[in-house]
């Protein structure tokens, strides 16, 4: 070891003495309370805290606190606890202010404590004590000393200090079984073996006893409250005081395992005596948390892993970790004994002289001296020192963060380089090669070499040279870090882009990297370092990248997954054995380059912090010593003598938590106790299937190092899996019913537990159980044989099924496109029928009006079969509503058969009615049951020759009604009887038979006739084809006969369906009958009039009807048959129209529903939710006919509704009418139907109008603000929100916060048309405040945006 190793381990080598701040716990991190009374660890490694305000038990992460319950028998009876021990059956002790407690640990018992009488006194117990015999002394504030004999649970008191020794404070049994009393009158008692009590012990005349103690060779120390401490050496029976210790106020004494006594005192901390060195240290822990050396020591222990704890009063417990640390340490941690400030650490370096300088961010630069106690200099105390160095002339170099890079002379004063480059920029490293060259980084200036002469060079980027890599140039001019080849022939630079090399031979930037100028282009670098074997390592936010001169294209990469302590290296150096030393952002770490091991270390190895500063280190020239820095200060330490210690320790199962509860022993999981016995001492826990939610808490009780312990575990042999380090805890969720074997072990530092293991069993809900399952295996094997057993049947089922199943969906498939087809032919068929019956109006030819008739005949067959496909839809869908009313049967049938005369005069056939009866009233649904006898009748004529018969009985009991229709046709096979009423059923025909059907008809008879609560049947007629069995009729030989059975009255009916009366029948093709064209006609003659007359009275000007249809044909005719009388705007979808309407206002909308884009329904709904656009009326005009599409339209608001196809003149009188109310109401409301602005007004005000008015007042008064609210509304009114709200909406058809939107955007409109303000000036005077906001609900409500309203405006006016 060279001289500088030497001298620098010399410096710090009574530092080493003092300890690195340990860990404080107090109320502000799990504990119950800072009045700690005292620290014990058990048996088992836990640590026992008492307080003045509960009990608390640590294992190493988390506390468990205990605290009286009220009216708990096993519980705390008082949360003030003094002392603690633990007797030989592992059982704690406790002394409270009201007596003496065992918690076995499952609850707490009350020992009693009898006086001389033999009554249980309640008293303050200062002291437990257990003796070598297992018996345990009880010591108390006025009752003397009582002893529990081991294996007992009861007290008695000591008969050798009965009524001698009162009021106890401590006590103590040394190595020769004598038992040492300290009383709270400070007097010490000795009382032996034979039960003799000495009341004067030479050498403690006039000293007040406060604790004693002895060591490992039978040393006895006592301890005195101001008097110093005293000893009594092995052989001795006096009791001598120790010179070195002090006077000091001591409160309690311990003696660790090695032999150091350790002093607690009142309101002065701790000190040490080392009784080998004759040397007291004082207070030598630190904690940045609070101040030691002001605490009052209460209790002091060391613990299995020798830290060292002490409870304070008020203040807490401290835990000084005292592991063995291999790292020396120099920071604020040491408290009063740190050389070198508080702030972070930038730089180290030792100069020629043996002087350690150390640069802090902004502290300046410290120089310590060879004795390591003295500070020599404190430099530049304002500065950010980022880099030292020393030139062979012996001059210190500085490189600062804003004061550039210069000298300090020997008095410590800085003098800055008269570099230009150098103002205002930070110099980040310093380096000085073998001829005395100092180079230079700066961060934005390149880098620059000054001689030894003092000339100047300096490198920046070439243009471009960042991005082109072949540029003979620096690639970048902000560097980092440099470093120097071992032969200084070579400069590489870590720039913000990459690394870079000078080669100063060849004075080029390329040669080094093989023609390029940067390697690892984009990586931000934080230090660079040259090895050994010239091999570059580059440390990055990355990690670090190793490249061998000889294969640059192929670097090593380590990082997190390689096993460093974090991917972020901020500083890179080598020791004598070739090992690389890596300070991080997150702890050191050291690699062995040949093997790839990496070892790490933590700041509770002591390491000055886990992280490290850019470049902070400095390795002495044989590579033995390295100093690093970081932001809580230095460490130094000797290469070859750091390594990971051993670790040794056992895991345990500390807690077991279900449903945020710790597991206890005796605790019940459902039916089933979890355990006997403490979770670390428990082999197999039971749980029932509701606690499947659980959590295991590890621990291996060793309390200094706990974030670096990884736990890891392994359930029923698979493979392990850890957990963070750090997390004790591990959860597990829903899991199955089972049995779990874990195996636990803890790992650090690569060192590992012993493995741990135990069961958990979570019990099967009672229907999993295993005898449940097996009653399940039989009832499955009962219900396979019954499956098998059926499923032979269902196959033969399922091909039946399929056929039926295959028959409905053909027949929901034909209909569903019927359906669908239906809706197309009523806009061509509205185009045939509509202009038809013009023409059947106009043109009176008669050749042509018969023409025209079988047009429109068979244009109303067409419209018909649509409605019959409407009803079966209806009828499937369960929306058929029938309204029965009474009605005459008789004459209601015979109106079916006057229908029919023409029709068998035309064919020539023999069509009779009889009745048995001249009135018989029946209650049905007339327009249904007209469809009934329609479909039966023309079915019969149909199929019934030239010169057949056709037959129609009525006949009655007493409570049925029949309808016979017989024909003399061909009659019905018999197996199709009943496939008849099928659905699309046709019968066989011939391909030139004409009689061919749609097979609805039929299906739609037996439909209603089921909806009157009736039947229908089909049968032959006597002599027919295969029916033998039907009445004979003499008349009848052959054909069909359908019988049609109703049941009278009804009291078989829904009240809903019954209507007491219903107006004549009307199809809907009656609309269309010609009769009501023709009388139309004398409407239709005076239409035109009324509508000039309409147009005259709104000042000549034309009404304006917008119609929106997609279909071109329908909006071309309806413009052609309206443009006459009114102006018409065409527009193909509600999306084109709405924008015009809301600007154009028309009169009248005329829209179809099923468009694109947008539809009538929607159409409509915003026109009638438009303030500006509510007014005009909306004829719906559509294909869709079906009830519930009618009431849809008319709840949209829609004022009338008309199914297409459609009359031209219903259509118009229509129009005429609803223009015909708008004016009149217009007129009524206006004034100038009753000539009001005439009458003599009498004003009275209604309690609505006044809040009218006060609502428009408050509007009108706030009309710019635009915090307008509701709420303010309601305040100023004086009336609540509800209320407001209610009476809006009742007055204005409004709710307020739409009537104040309107009212501004109606006031906007007026100042854009009036004003010459711009847009945005009316928005503000409006109370609008965002513009895009405005534009919106303006173009809503007027159809365009405010510019274009107030330019339409301007237009206008000009």
């Amino acid at each position: 070891m060279n001289r500088i190793t030497i001298f620098i381990l010399a410096i710090f080598s009574t530092l080493l003495t003092w300890a690195q701040s340990g860990k404080l716990f107090n109320t502000d991190n799990q504990l119950s309370s800072n009045l700690a009374t005292q620290v014990y660890q058990d048996t088992n490694g836990f640590i026992w805290i008492t307080t003045r305000n509960g009990l608390n038990v640590y294992d190493g992460y988390n506390f468990q606190v205990f605290k009286k319950v009220n009216n708990g028998s096993h519980h705390l009876n008082t949360n003030y606890i003094n002392c603690i021990a633990q007797d030989q059956d592992g059982y704690i002790l406790l002394g409270t202010n009201r007596g003496f407690l065992i918690y076995d640990g499952t609850q707490f018992n009350n020992v009693e404590l009898p006086d001389k009488d033999g009554k249980a006194v309640t008293t303050y117990v200062t002291h437990i004590l257990l003796l070598k015999n297992g018996d345990v002394l009880v010591g108390t504030s006025g009752y003397g000393i009582f002893v529990m004999k081991r294996g007992t649970r009861t007290c008695i008191p000591l008969k050798a200090t009965a009524n001698k020794i009162t009021y106890i404070n401590k006590f103590l049994e040394d190595k020769k079984g004598r038992i040492w009393i300290i009383t709270e009158e400070k007097k010490l008692y000795c009382l032996n073996k034979k039960g003799i009590l000495s009341t004067h012990i030479a050498g403690t005349e006039g000293i007040k006893a406060h604790d004693i103690k002895e060591d490992r060779n039978g040393k006895l120390y006592l301890a005195t409250k101001g008097q110093g401490v005293y000893q009594m050496t092995p052989g001795s029976s006096v009791f001598t005081k120790i010179d070195n210790i002090g006077d000091l106020p001591i409160n309690t004494i311990y003696i660790s395992r090695d032999n150091r006594l350790f002093i607690g005192c009142n309101g002065e901390g701790i000190s040490i005596y080392n009784p080998v060195q004759g040397i007291t240290y004082s207070n030598p822990y630190f904690s940045n948390q609070t101040n030691l050396s002001k605490s009052k020591v209460e209790s002091i222990i060391e613990d299995k892993q020798g830290n060292i704890w002490f409870s304070m009063f008020q203040k807490g417990v401290f835990m000084q970790t005292q592991g063995l640390y291999d790292f020396g340490y120099m920071g604020f941690r040491l408290g009063n004994h740190n050389l070198i400030g508080d702030n972070c650490v930038t730089s180290v370096f030792v100069d020629k002289d043996k002087n350690l300088w150390v640069g802090t961010d902004k502290d300046g630069i410290y120089k310590l001296g060879i004795d390591g106690k003295n500070i020599l200099g404190h430099y530049m105390t304002q500065a950010t020192i980022l880099s030292i160095c020393q030139d062979l002339k012996g001059r210190i170099w500085v490189g600062t963060y804003t004061q550039g890079a210069g000298l300090l002379d020997a008095s410590g004063n800085y003098h800055r380089l008269n570099i230009q480059e150098l103002n205002n920029v930070g110099t980040f490293d310093l380096k000085c090669d073998k001829w005395g060259n100092v180079w230079i980084a700066t961060m934005g200036e390149g880098l620059i070499k000054v001689n030894p002469d003092g000339d100047v060079q300096i490198h920046k980027m070439k243009k471009n040279a960042e991005n082109n890599l072949a540029v003979n140039s620096i690639p970048n001019n902000y560097i980092a870090k440099i470093a120097l080849s071992n032969d200084h022939s070579r400069v590489y630079v870590a720039t913000s882009v990459g690394l870079a090399c000078l080669d100063m031979k060849k004075n080029s930037w390329l040669s080094a990297f093989n023609g390029k100028n940067c390697l690892n282009k984009g990586s931000f670098s934080h230090c660079i370092f040259v090895d050994s074997k010239n091999r570059i390592w580059y440390g990055t936010e990355d990690g670090a990248y190793c490249y061998s001169t000889h294969d640059l294209k192929h670097p090593k990469h380590y990082t997190m997954t390689q096993g460093l302590s974090d991917n972020s290296v901020a500083s890179i150096t080598e020791d004598c054995k070739g090992r690389i030393w890596m300070g991080t952002t997150c702890g050191l770490s050291k690699l062995n380059v040949e093997t790839g091991d990496i070892t790490k270390f933590y700041t509770e190895n002591g390491l000055q912090s886990n992280e490290f500063s850019d470049g902070a280190v400095f390795t002495s020239n044989n590579k033995r010593l390295i100093v690093m820095g970081g932001t809580g200060g230095i460490n130094w330490f000797d290469a070859t003598r750091v390594k990971q210690h051993p670790w040794r320790a056992n895991v345990i199962l500390s807690g077991l938590i279900l449903g945020n509860k710790p597991v206890t022993p005796f605790m019940q999981s459902g039916s089933y106790t979890i355990t006997e016995s403490g979770t670390y001492n428990t082999q197999e826990f039971e749980l029932s299937h509701d606690d499947n939610n659980f959590t295991l808490q590890l621990s291996t009780l060793t309390y200094n190092n706990v974030e670096q312990i990884t736990y890891a575990y392994s359930i029923n042999g698979e493979a392990w899996r850890k957990v963070q380090s750090g997390v004790n805890e591990i959860s597990f969720s829903h899991m199955p019913a089972g049995t779990y074997h874990f195996k636990i072990k803890a790992i650090c530092n690569s060192y590992e537990t012993p493995v741990k293991e135990f069961s958990i069993v979570i019990h099967p809900v009672w229907y999993a159980s295993w005898w449940m399952k097996c009653l399940y295996l039989i009832a499955l094997i009962a219900l396979g044989a019954l499956y098998t057993k059926h499923r032979k049947r269902k196959e033969e089922d399922r091909l039946l099924l399929q056929k039926h199943i295959h028959a409905e969906e053909m027949g929901e498939a034909k209909l569903r496109f019927f359906m669908n087809i239906s809706h197309e032919i009523r806009t061509p068929l509205t185009l045939i029928l509509t202009p038809l019956l013009a023409l059947i109006k106009e043109d009176k030819d008669a050749h042509r009006q018969g023409i025209y008739d079988l047009m429109r005949k068979n244009s109303e067959r067409i419209l018909h079969l649509i409605n019959q496909m409407m009803d079966l839809r209806k009828i499937d869908k369960g929306q058929m509503v029938m309204r029965m009313c009474q009605t005459d049967m008789v004459s209601f049938v015979n109106d079916e058969y006057k229908l029919f005369e023409q029709q068998a005069l035309a064919k020539q056939i023999n069509f009779t009615f009889v009745h048995d009866c001249d009135k018989l009233d029946v209650w049905i649904d007339r327009n249904n049951f007209d469809k009934v006898l329609m479909n039966v009748l023309s079915n019969a004529f149909k199929f019934t020759p030239t010169g057949g018969k056709v037959k129609m009985a009525l006949t009655h009991s007493p409570h049925h009604v029949r309808i016979s229709i017989k024909d003399s046709g061909k009659g019905i096979d018999k197996d199709k009887l009943e496939t008849i009423f099928q659905r699309f059923y046709q019968s066989p025909t011939n391909p030139n038979d004409r009689n061919v059907g749609t097979g609805i008809g039929l299906d739609l008879t037996r439909s209603l006739v089921e909806l009157h609560y009736g039947t229908i049947i089909a049968r032959n007629n006597v002599g027919g084809q295969t029916d033998n069995q039907s009445p004979k009729d003499d008349e009848f030989t052959r054909g069909s006969e359908f019988l049609i059975t109703l049941p009278l009255g009804k009291d078989h009916l829904k009240p809903e369906e019954i209507v007491e009366s219903q107006p004549e029948y009307n199809e809907e093709i009656n609309e269309l009958e010609v009769a009501e064209i023709e009388d139309s006609q004398n409407d239709g003659d005076n239409s035109q009039g009324e509508d000039e007359n309409l147009n005259d009275k709104t000042g000549n000007a034309k009404s304006i009807i917008a119609l929106v249809e997609d279909d071109n044909a329908i909006l071309e005719y309806l413009e052609a048959q309206l443009s006459s009388n009114y102006e018409i705007l065409t527009f193909h979808n509600g999306k084109e129209a709405l924008p015009e309407i809301i600007k154009r206002k028309p009169d009248l909308v005329i829209s179809d529903i099923m468009m694109p884009e947008m539809d009538g329904n929607t159409l409509c709904t915003k026109i009638k939710g438009n303030v500006n656009t509510n007014h005009i009326p909306v004829i719906l005009l559509t294909a869709m006919s079906r009830e519930e599409d009618q009431l849809a339209g008319l709840e949209m608001g829609a004022d009338a509704y008309i199914v297409k196809p459609f009359n031209m003149d219903i259509l118009r009188r229509t129009i005429l009418n609803t223009l015909s109310v708008r004016r009149t109401l217009r007129y009524k409301f206006s004034g100038q139907e009753s000539q009001e602005d005439k009458v003599q007004q009498i004003e009275m005000e209604s309690p609505d109008e006044q809040l009218m008015k006060r609502i428009m007042d408050v509007i009108n008064e706030n009309m710019s603000d635009s915090d307008l609210s509701v709420d303010m509304i309601a305040k100023q009114v004086g009336i609540s929100r509800v209320h407001l709200h209610r009476k809006m909406k009742e007055l204005t058809n409004q709710t307020p916060h739409s009537f104040i939107r309107n009212i501004r955007l109606k006031q906007a409109a007026k100042l854009l048309k009036t004003s010459r303000q711009n847009v945005t000036d009316v928005m503000y005077t409006c109370g609008f405040s965002n513009a895009a906001s405005f534009s919106t609900m303006f173009k809503n409500l007027y159809g365009c945006s405010p510019r274009e309203y107030m330019n339409q405006a301007q237009q206008k006016n000009l």
